[in-house]
């Protein structure tokens, strides 16, 4: 009885076909599914390795993998915990397009966010490989849209495939597919003409210059000692024992601003902003491209800026302060200098109720502390929210590590509206507009330097508001969108969005950006929805 050769990692180096993108230094890489296991395929039985395959994905040089497989695909080929064994460097974008079919309506409304951050990765240089089961249907048809979004005629897109991965493009509906397709007219106008890329973001009116409250630097081992924090809860106390064991001093300085509130202004029309979702919190770990200095991570604010970090909550407020340690030496020190002039008041509001976003640049993570249920090291239901109080010492221990070469994060700490029921007033989507807008364009007027070119910056966000306050995800992800949109960043990632609301938004976003729409039309758009108050969730 002859016994059918199983294929391997080894005996079968993963093969990736590459293809050029016409006016852009990228490349798109083409290949199957990495890390498969199946007993019966077309091409053979497989039992590949993936560690094995995803080394030689970054020995390519891939900056991001597009998984184009089903979820019960990837139980059935034994890789659904692809994004957990990913090679540092390299990021992820699950958009899965059933077998032998083609994009559906809710695909299409993903792609509208996730394409943007793919064609700019690829129109700066990056290589992008994309992967379906067998590498050949669903890998071809995105292969091809890229294409076309890039200038390529459909016809000679599906060409260039074909000639790069023989039989890509497999079913009639898939051709079909892609010869309807047609290059967005964002892409049209990046890409001017063959080598010659044009600017992402054309600007056509620049906001006015903010001016800070104040912006000031202070020396941290002297914030540290002059203005040390007040805990009330034991548990808080043995996080910041932890960042700071004996002898560890601090370094360096850091700049802490408060800004006003300013008048949306849109930056610019046919933008490209790149619009991307990452799951789980903040990990901090820096974005590839991203110049140093030019990334931040928002500060889901309470109006008293810190003001619970030494309380038994663990939000994400206070899940920053605890990771960040010095943030709480920074609150002690503007209670103390408010006394003398108002501007130093530690609120993200004014007295009028006018946001007045906090900006803290260049403040060390001294501890990463896991938040995630894990019924084995002592939390089952994680460690998120009024669950922190309930744990004890030992568990609050191992889900903590320090980080022993501290990075540095900005951080912009805005807060959301709360507390309503019933439908949005317009008036209060106009305050989530204003503040979210206000801390957006903070963050730029933070980084210029004289002379420079605008900085390219990078946020990050997420449910800002849907937590204790209560807030609309959908509305609430829409504000960020067009908010980043409108202060001139380069790109926003939403962490842990929850998934409809997120491609609801994603696609009205996309429908205003068609529409270029200012600052009147958006709000009397997002009024016309009438979005709904949901209810905290206690934490």
């Amino acid at each position: 009885m002859e016994h059918a050769v199983v294929r391997n990692s080894s005996s079968d180096p993963l093969r990736i076909d590459e293809v050029a993108v016409p006016g852009a230094r990228g490349v798109i890489g083409l290949t199957f599914c990495p890390g498969k296991r199946q007993r019966e395929a077309i091409s053979g039985a497989w039992e590949r390795d993936l560690d094995t395959d995803l080394a030689a994905i970054a020995s390519w040089g891939a900056r991001a993998i597009i998984n184009l497989v089903e979820e019960h695909e990837m139980l059935e080929l034994g890789v659904a915990d692809t994004a957990e064994r990913l090679p540092a460097g390299i990021d992820y974008f699950h958009l899965p397009i059933p077998d032998a079919g083609i994009p559906d309506a809710q695909w299409e409304a993903a792609w509208s966010a996730h394409g943007a951050v793919v064609r700019a990765r690829l129109a700066a240089g990056h290589k992008i490989l994309v992967h379906c089961k067998g590498g050949l249907g669903r890998t071809g048809l995105l292969a091809a849209r890229l294409l076309i979004e890039f200038g390529m005629p459909p016809a000679q897109a599906v060409s260039a495939v074909r000639a790069a991965r023989a039989a890509t493009i497999e079913t009639d509906a898939q051709l079909e597919y892609v010869l309807c397709q047609r290059a967005p007219g964002s892409v049209q106008e990046c890409v001017d003409e063959p080598g010659r890329t044009m600017p992402l973001r054309p600007r056509i009116a620049e906001p006015a210059a903010m001016k800070p409250l104040f912006r000031e630097s202070w020396n941290t081992a002297e914030l540290r000692r002059a203005h040390p924090p007040v805990f009330s809860h034991p548990h808080k106390q043995l996080l910041y024992d932890l960042a700071y064991p004996p002898g560890e001093v601090e370094r360096g300085e850091i700049w802490v601003s408060r800004w006003p509130c300013a008048t949306p202004v849109k930056a610019c029309c046919g933008s490209a902003l790149l619009v991307s979702a990452e799951p789980g919190y903040f990990s901090y770990r820096p974005s590839p491209g991203v110049a140093p200095g030019h990334e931040w991570h928002l500060n889901f604010a309470d109006g008293e800026l810190f003001f619970a970090y030494g309380s038994p909550l663990f939000a994400q407020d206070e899940m920053q302060v605890a990771e960040h340690p010095l943030l709480a030496s920074v609150r002690q020190k503007l209670v103390c200098l408010a006394r003398q002039h108002e501007r130093y008041d530690p609120r993200t509001r004014d007295r009028a109720g006018m946001p007045t976003p906090v900006l803290v640049q260049g403040v060390a993570r001294r501890i990463a502390v896991a938040t995630d249920a894990n019924t084995g090291q002592g939390r089952p239901q994680g460690l998120y929210g009024n669950h922190f109080a309930r744990a004890t010492p030992d568990v609050i221990v191992r889900a903590s590590s320090r980080i022993e070469a501290s990075a540095l994060s900005n951080l912009l700490a805005i807060v959301a509206p709360a507390g309503g029921s019933g439908v949005y007033r317009e008036e209060t989507i106009d305050d989530a507009l204003r503040t979210a807008y206000s801390g957006f364009r903070a963050t730029v007027q933070a980084c210029v330097l004289p002379g420079n070119e605008p900085p390219r910056i990078r946020l990050h966000g997420g449910n800002w508001g849907c937590g204790a306050y209560g807030g609309n995800p959908e509305l609430m992800y829409l504000v960020q969108m067009i908010a980043a949109d409108w202060a001139g960043l380069e790109g926003i990632v939403f962490h842990a969005p929850i998934a409809e609301p997120f491609v609801l938004a994603c696609a009205k976003f996309a429908s205003l950006q068609e529409r270029c729409c200012g600052h009147d039309d958006a709000l009397r758009f997002l009024a016309a929805q009438r979005y709904a108050w949901g209810v905290s969730d206690g934490n």
